[in-house]
């Protein structure tokens, strides 16, 4: 077992934005209410936050702040798992107002 920490290169955040500035949705699509999918509206919302509004070196940052390990398999280890709850909750409260505003 040894120490591990999230480094993601920058390539790939600037691939993932790339590919989803380049994203391909319908022009319209007929959808009665939310059991025919997700709404065309909130998926735009939803690549224009992951795409501009994300901030992808924060929560690289605030993950780290976790003790990380390698062993078969990457893990976090924790003592407090409710602590941590309350941390992925923080950082997805951002992106969950950001998609469910109305424009």
């Amino acid at each position: 077992m040894r120490p591990f920490t999230i480094e993601i290169p920058e390539e790939q955040i600037d691939d993932l934005k790339r590919r989803l500035r380049y994203s391909r949705l319908p022009g319209v699509i007929f959808q009665v209410d939310s059991q025919d999918g997700i709404s065309l509206p909130f998926m735009r919302r939803l690549i224009d936050y992951w795409r501009d509004g994300f901030d992808w070196r924060a929560q690289e940052a605030r993950l780290n702040q976790l003790p990380h390990f390698m062993a078969d398999g990457h893990f976090a280890a924790l003592e407090q798992p409710q602590a941590l709850a309350e941390d992925i909750r923080a950082a997805f409260r951002p992106l969950r107002d950001a998609i469910t505003q109305k424009h």
